[in-house]
């Protein structure tokens, strides 16, 4: 028997049509990962759910505010499909959404329920992911997104540092090329400030990250010619 979740995803790739452009994103797991995938993102009430084939439900959610993607106004009622038992009536959500069959009908991608305890500070990261899409300079983008991780990094709530540190990992691994020497004497200065242990031992991890690829592109130092 096939697992509703496969079933739903083998549909709804049957169904896809061409890609859409990728939209800039900041440079971050998030931006790269999700949001570049996820051109509707939203706060959502569900108000009605009906079976759709097996395993698979047909959500109506209340948009109560929409952060990225077409300008839907709160009170507009999106189709959305899900696996079963995913939702129920009157939960309200953060989702974000891919279209199925054009922009009739969407699929959560990734679902972050009011009930979650860090809703808030979710929400709150992912609204100020979306504004960095808005800075088209590339440059300006990227020393926004390094701001936004070092102001995480401060951050008096658990989950936004540890957040902000998984996000730099991602990022000194992926895109190394990103961190020049200023940025990476900011790295230097947000370690130099901190008192969370934690927030030092990972910027001290990045910066270890970048040297060593640093040392990768210059490659094995010469072999000493051996005299005759």
């Amino acid at each position: 028997m096939i697992a509703p979740a496969l079933l739903l995803a083998a549909l709804l790739q049957s169904r896809a049509g061409p890609p859409a452009p990728t939209p800039s994103v900041p440079p971050t797991r998030m931006g790269v990962e999700l949001l570049s995938t996820c051109p509707l993102v939203v706060v959502a009430r569900t108000v009605s759910t009906r079976a759709a084939g097996p395993g698979i439900e047909l959500l109506h959610v209340s948009v109560v505010e929409r952060l990225l993607g077409a300008p839907f106004q709160p009170g507009d009622v999106l189709s959305v499909l899900s696996p079963t038992g995913q939702f129920a009536f009157g939960s309200e959500d953060l989702l974000f959404l891919k279209p199925w069959r054009g922009d009739e009908r969407y699929e959560v991608a990734l679902r972050v329920a009011a009930t979650d305890p860090q809703f808030e500070a979710k929400l709150a990261l992912t609204r100020r992911m979306v504004w960095l899409m808005e800075i088209h300079d590339e440059q300006q983008r990227v020393e926004a997104t390094l701001s936004l991780v070092l102001e995480q990094l401060r951050s008096t709530d658990e989950w936004t540092r540890s957040q902000g540190l998984e996000e730099l990992r991602w990022m000194t691994e992926r895109l190394p090329g990103l961190f020049t020497a200023a940025r990476r004497a900011r790295l230097v200065s947000a370690g130099r400030v901190t008192s969370d242990p934690q927030v030092l031992a990972g910027v001290e991890a990045a910066l270890r990250r970048l040297r060593a690829t640093d040392d990768g592109l210059r490659g094995p130092p010469p072999k000493e010619q051996s005299r005759p």
